[in-house]
């Protein structure tokens, strides 16, 4: 797969334990919560797919370890000739608890954020290693060459009010379940669908980072289902 022609790539032990670990561990000790902070500051937020869990924050200058990670990865994406003027934009860790959590359903990043260009390139990073029964990422190949499409509530599937644009409908596509260890990496265009299912697996965890990369020069240009999900983010912070 690449990331032309299907909208993602999978990297295979790419990070190693000496990068990757320090993060882990720097996550796992940090304490955040949901108390609001300055505009305009960096921040890492924290979700846990279980119905009723609201997001926490913690500010990325208390994390050095992520943001460092977040740097590295930018190295090898430029290494790679994949991206050169990259912006972090979003830097989100995903808890799926054993037996708790929910679905993740299908949808396009770009939907969520009012920008024009919208050019955006995501990373995600396991945590632990990521079964299709404990929730591994699932991607319609190709999905990214077919422009915008409807934002949704991703808990529940159901599109925003005011959105007038289609709907995703994987029906007929070809879709990949991407299992992975820590040390792999994901890359998808930020139009690229994806979706992930509920962690099945006693006792196993499944905690990923997404870090997003705004590419190129961009500007705030807010439209009917987007512009509401966008401002909630800001006014979140």
């Amino acid at each position: 797969m690449n990331l032309a022609e299907h909208g993602v790539e999978l990297w295979l032990d790419v990070l190693p334990a000496r990068v990757l670990q320090p993060v882990i561990a720097e996550y796992e000790a940090s304490k955040p919560d949901t108390s609001d902070v300055p505009k305009h500051v960096p921040i890492v937020v924290y979700r846990t797919h279980v119905p009723g869990q609201h997001r926490c924050i913690q500010l990325l200058s208390k994390m050095p370890r992520m943001h460092e990670l977040a740097k590295y990865v930018a190295r090898l994406l430029r290494f790679r000739k994949l991206a050169e003027n990259m912006r972090l934009l979003e830097t989100v860790i995903f808890n799926k608890p054993p037996l708790d959590s929910t679905v993740l359903h299908w949808h396009q990043d770009v939907s969520y954020f009012a920008l024009e260009p919208n050019n955006q390139l995501a990373v995600w990073i396991p945590f632990d290693t990521v079964t299709e029964a404990s929730g591994a990422m699932v991607y319609a190949l190709g999905s990214h060459k077919l422009g915008l499409r409807a934002s949704k509530d991703l808990m529940t599937g159901e599109q925003f009010p005011g959105e007038e644009r289609p709907a995703i409908d994987v029906a007929g596509m070809p879709t990949r379940c991407m299992e992975m260890e820590p040390g792999d990496m994901l890359i998808h265009d930020g139009y690229t669908w994806h979706m992930s299912g509920p962690n099945t697996v006693t006792g196993q965890q499944r905690r990923g980072l997404s870090l997003r990369f705004l590419v190129g020069e961009t500007r705030y240009a807010p439209r009917a289902g987007s512009a509401a999900p966008f401002l909630k983010q800001i006014d979140d912070l």
